[in-house]
């Protein structure tokens, strides 16, 4: 009678070491599931609320590479990367290139890029919609699309990527363009 009580209790011990090293392995080799949308494929239309005033538009950033990173305020690899994008941002920034976080939260705009600067997260953030996220195919977070000068998908990534990784997807993107 005692060993099936025993292994009850172990299982119960058990349980939440294994979700946390589920979730530590989707975190970690999240990215290997390949591109959520083509290298070369044309970016999916995109058109957000970012401020109390303005939308964002991706369509209005031709000629420019913008890095989208979909994220969410209960992504722990979301949270973690913010600070790598805000240091990538702060080196796009002066040619006119961009990173932009995109939302898939339902909360308020304000509540987000509140929580947002909280993580360290000091680029503009946009607040995305279901249909967005089915457009760009968004399965797991984050997700992370550079988008060239051209307006077509240079490079994506899933789960943490790190900023070495962006920055040598940005410098193709632009060197593509230069042909």
């Amino acid at each position: 009678m005692s060993e099936p009580s025993t292994w009850r209790r172990s299982l119960r011990a058990a349980w939440p070491w294994l979700l946390v090293a589920g979730a530590i392995g989707l975190w970690t080799f999240g990215g290997s599931g390949g591109p959520a949308i083509d290298e070369g494929a044309p970016a999916p239309p995109l058109t957000a609320p970012w401020t109390a005033e303005g939308q964002f538009d991706l369509g209005a950033r031709e000629g420019q590479v913008t890095v989208l990173a979909f994220w969410a305020t209960w992504c722990g690899a979301c949270r973690h990367e913010g600070p790598t994008l805000s240091r990538v941002h702060e080196r796009l920034a002066p040619h006119g290139d961009a990173v932009v976080g995109v939302s898939v939260d339902e909360l308020p705009l304000e509540a987000v890029h509140a929580r947002a600067r909280r993580y360290g997260m000091d680029y503009p953030i946009a607040l995305a919609t279901r249909a967005d996220s089915e457009r760009f195919r968004v399965a797991l977070l984050p997700t992370i699309y550079v988008v060239g000068p051209d307006g077509r998908i240079a490079a994506s990534f899933t789960g943490a990527v790190g900023e070495r990784r962006i920055m040598e997807a940005v410098e193709r993107a632009r060197r593509r363009d230069a042909k």
